[in-house]
C-alpha cells in the first residue's frame, strides 16, 4: 500500500510540475500563430490575415512577433483600404521595442496612408486637401529623420504627389528634381 502511495505522490508531481515540452509548445504559439498570419497574406487572403495578426497582438502582447505583427497588420489595412487601422498600427511601431528598420517603415508608410486616404475620398471634400497637407508633413518627417534613409527615393516621389494633388506644381517638380539628382542611377528615373 505504501508503494501505491508513494507511486501516486510522484506521479501527481509530475503532472502538477510543468514539462519543459509543454512549455516550448505555449512559447511557440505565437510564433505560429504569426507564421499562419503570414501564411494568409502570401496568399492574398488579406482580410484574414488582418484578423490574425489582430489576434496575435490581443493574445500574446508580450510576444516578441507583436511588432512585426502590428506592421503586418498595418500593411494589409492598408492593403485593405482601411486606412485609419493602418495608420494606427504605423504609429505603434514607431519606438522601440521596434527594431530601427521597422520604425524606418512605418515612418515612410505613415503618409502613403494619409495620401492614400486622401486619393479615396472625393475631390470636393473638405477633408482631403488636409489629409494632404498632413501627409506632406510626415514625408518631411521622413526625410528629416532619416535623410539617407532606405525609403528615401518613394518618400520623395510620394511627397510630390501629394504636391500635385493639390495643384502645387512647382513644388511637386522641385521635389522630383532633388529625386533625380540623388537617383540619377535609380530605374524610376524615367
Amino acid at each position: 500500500m505504501k508503494q501505491i502511495l508513494s507511486r501516486l505522490f510522484i506521479a501527481g508531481l509530475l503532472f502538477a510540475m510543468p514539462f519543459p515540452g509543454l512549455q516550448l509548445r505555449a512559447q511557440d504559439a505565437p510564433e505560429q500563430a504569426f507564421q499562419d498570419a503570414l501564411n494568409k497574406q502570401n496568399a492574398g487572403q488579406n482580410a484574414a490575415a488582418a484578423e490574425a495578426y489582430a489576434a496575435i497582438v490581443q493574445d500574446y502582447p508580450t510576444s516578441t512577433v507583436v511588432t512585426d505583427a502590428q506592421f503586418r497588420l498595418g500593411y494589409v489595412s492598408y492593403l485593405l483600404g482601411n486606412y485609419d487601422a493602418a495608420l494606427e498600427n504605423f504609429r505603434k511601431i514607431l519606438s522601440p521595442p521596434a527594431p530601427a528598420s521597422l520604425q524606418q517603415l512605418g515612418q515612410a508608410l505613415i503618409p502613403q496612408a494619409l495620401a492614400a486616404k486622401a486619393s479615396a475620398l472625393k475631390p470636393d471634400d473638405a477633408q482631403r486637401n488636409k489629409l494632404f497637407e498632413d501627409a506632406i508633413k510626415e514625408f518631411d518627417t521622413y526625410i528629416q529623420k532619416y535623410p539617407r534613409g532606405d525609403e528615401l527615393e518613394g518618400v520623395n516621389y510620394g511627397k510630390a504627389l501629394a504636391f500635385y494633388q493639390l495643384g502645387k506644381y512647382a513644388e511637386a517638380t522641385t521635389t522630383l528634381r532633388t529625386n533625380m539628382q540623388l537617383f540619377a542611377q535609380s530605374e524610376s528615373i524615367f
